[in-house]
């Protein structure tokens, strides 16, 4: 490995070790525990040695949502390889809940916490969220071009699906669920197979 190589490798594992230790200050006490210096004192840096990586604070949970949303969309895409369009859609459906339960901070960070808002405003498109829509839209145009269901607008029925499971996730996540674990499961089956009813039955304009 050459020196350039090298010294590529190097910066990108102490990028990747800043962001380790702003997830778990994160993690552990909140936002407001996130600072530069908190930072730099966990991984015994200085603070002029953070700067030298990301300009501030919010570029730091920018990045951390755009990490986590790039393993959200390889979720999505391997449930959407197989099965028929409707299969696919239950696949996408469960494995969105399965990774919104099984990552509860970064799930929070993407999708509920503003903390990464005012980078997503400043940017030119929030893409990597519309990869992952992409992934679920495509499910659902295939499904109507299959005949699975009726042919209309395949975005605004895309939302629908993700409003239902995001809203699942969300009430479950934040505690605003009043029902036991065992029976939330039963009724996320439930919902997902009305949710699925739905789209198969009901017109699209």
């Amino acid at each position: 490995m050459g020196s350039i190589e090298r010294r590529e490798r190097e910066r990108e594992e102490t990028r990747q070790l800043i962001l380790n230790a702003a997830l778990n200050l994160w993690m552990k006490d909140g936002f407001e525990s996130v600072t530069i210096r908190n930072i730099a004192d966990a991984i015994e840096y200085t603070p002029g040695a953070i700067y030298s990586y990301f300009k501030d604070k919010d570029e730091i949970f920018y990045a951390l949502h755009f990490q986590a949303f790039e393993h959200f969309f390889d979720t999505l895409r391997s449930a959407a390889l197989f099965g028929s369009p409707m299969e696919r859609l239950k696949n996408i459906g469960e494995a969105y809940l399965k990774f919104a339960f099984e990552n509860p901070q970064r799930y929070d960070l993407m999708f509920i916490s503003a903390t990464s808002g005012k980078k997503i405003a400043e940017s030119d498109g929030w893409h990597v969220g519309e990869k992952a829509f992409d992934v679920l839209h495509a499910t659902v145009k295939l499904a109507m071009d299959e005949g699975y269901i009726p042919k209309g607008d395949s975005k605004a029925a895309s939302m629908m699906f993700w409003a239902h499971v995001h809203g699942i996730a969300s009430l479950i996540l934040r505690d605003r669920y009043i029902y036991s674990m065992e029976t939330t499961k039963k009724l996320m089956k439930k919902g997902m197979d009305y949710m699925m009813s739905a789209l198969a039955q009901k017109e699209l304009a």
